[in-house]
């Protein structure tokens, strides 16, 4: 326990004294020692129960944020006790690593692959395919929008901005395209 202690000396000192300076900033603010206790415990709890917090490196941005937060707390404290314990609950969610925006549906990582990504396997390594050449000259012959949103997108792999931007079509409207163009290349291709 002692090798511990000697071990974590500065980090141990750093948080309690963090926390002091929080906790005195919230007395002062609200001039009561039991609001800003109630907003701090269950923001910890939360946090602790949640899963693992994220943590800056550095001590000042870590108790430039940590302060940052804990007087936005106690502001929203002045008005309600129960939304600012309900902002605690909602700000563990955010500090832990569970909200992390990329993890948004809206929102594709790049290592993600597409919904497409069978098809373009198949145009990638399968480019003098009789099926795929015969489905390539039947789009060129009855839907010149459709051959030039499957050149792009599908064949010469462009991002959709780029797509979109080329044919001067929002992007909206390029996803029904595609989908109808991924449907024709497996049934035709037989993907």
């Amino acid at each position: 326990m002692m090798i511990w202690l000697k071990r974590n000396y500065l980090y141990l000192s750093y948080n309690i004294g963090l926390t002091i300076a929080v906790f005195l900033t919230g007395f002062w603010l609200l001039d009561s020692w039991k609001l800003p206790l109630y907003v701090m415990a269950t923001l910890y709890i939360a946090k602790t129960l949640i899963g693992e917090p994220k943590h800056y490196k550095q001590a000042h941005l870590c108790a430039f944020w940590t302060w940052t937060v804990f007087v936005s707390l106690f502001a929203i404290l002045e008005f309600d006790l129960f939304l600012s314990l309900l902002l605690a609950v909602f700000m563990a969610l955010i500090i832990s690593k569970k909200a992390d925006i990329k993890d948004f549906h809206q929102w594709k990582k790049k290592h993600d692959p597409s919904k497409y990504q069978e098809t373009l396997d198949f145009i990638k390594y399968n480019p003098i395919s009789p099926e795929l050449l015969s489905f390539e000259a039947k789009l060129k012959a009855e839907n010149n929008l459709y051959y030039l949103v499957y050149k792009h997108l599908f064949k010469e792999r462009k991002s959709w901005e780029d797509v979109s931007h080329i044919l001067d079509l929002e992007s909206k409207r390029l996803v029904p395209i595609a989908d109808n163009i991924d449907f024709g290349l497996r049934m035709g291709c037989k993907i």
